[in-house]
């Protein structure tokens, strides 16, 4: 008997193959590569993103610890000194008299000294005083000064002062003169009318160096003892009416000592009938 498998295989085959047209009849024929197929896959873009972050700081309760930085700046100022007296052309000093230094500083540290020099003609100097704690400063013109030769009689000093530490300085504007007294001169009127307005006499010290001084108001006056005449002690001469024709002698009398300085002037006492006569 012939065997049926060849039969049912066959058929099973050419019903597959039907099948396979029908499903396949809605489809184009043209063959699609591969990689056609790949593309047409749908795929995901990635797009880079920046991320923020914010730091925020939780403050926890309880005790906590502020360091403060703190910078300290110092300005340091310009010391200024300048010389008040003697400082001016046409001073002159005497010597045996007190001269009062007087200088003005401004920024100087706490406690400094001031040095104070007697300065000739720009060279010569002498240290008056090394440690003056403020204005003014006391000198006695001819004092010795320890160790060092006296300064002459001159009219090209200045006074110099600078800090005890060192530093700025200043120096007077213009020189003034040291000497000592040579002479002096009275002046005033020789008649005066007795019972009038008192008469007023001047003293004026001339010196080797430096130009003359007035000293009216430092001199001692007097005059010879006549009843009605009064010399007083700036002088000013006062008389009475009852001492006319009759002469008087005023004098100056100018430093201490021995032998003072004086000078003396005579004037003759008159009454208003005298004066009315010469008129």
């Amino acid at each position: 008997m012939r065997s049926r498998w060849p039969g049912i295989l066959g058929a099973m085959f050419v019903a597959q193959f039907i099948l396979w047209l029908s499903l396949g009849a809605g489809l184009t024929a043209t063959a699609m590569p591969l990689d056609a197929v790949t593309a047409a896959t749908p795929t995901t873009t990635t797009t880079p993103q920046t991320t923020t972050t914010i730091a925020t700081t939780t403050t926890v309760p309880g005790p906590t610890t502020t360091t403060t930085a703190s910078t300290t700046t110092t300005t340091t100022l310009p010391l200024g000194l300048t010389v008040l007296y003697p400082s001016d052309s046409g001073i002159t000093l005497e010597r045996g008299t007190v001269c009062m230094i007087q200088w003005s500083a401004t920024n100087l540290p706490k406690g400094a000294k001031i040095r104070v020099e007697l300065v000739k003609g720009g060279t010569e100097t002498w240290l008056l005083s090394d440690g003056a704690a403020k204005s003014p400063l006391k000198w006695l013109l001819g004092a010795p000064i320890k160790g060092v030769a006296a300064y002459p009689d001159g009219n090209d000093y200045r006074i110099r002062i600078s800090p005890a530490i060192g530093g700025v300085s200043d120096e007077s504007d213009g020189d003034f003169a040291i000497s000592g007294i040579t002479s002096i001169t009275v002046h005033g009127p020789v008649s005066v009318m007795c019972g009038g307005a008192p008469a007023q006499y001047t003293c004026i010290a001339h010196y080797s160096f430096g130009p003359d001084q007035d000293v009216t108001s430092l001199v001692k006056w007097s005059s010879i003892k006549v009843k009605g005449v009064k010399m007083g002690k700036t002088g000013l001469l006062a008389t009475t009416e009852d001492v006319p024709g009759r002469n008087c002698t005023i004098t100056a009398s100018y430093g201490k000592g021995k032998a003072p300085i004086t000078d003396s002037l005579s004037i003759t006492l008159t009454s208003n009938s005298e004066e009315d006569g010469d008129d």
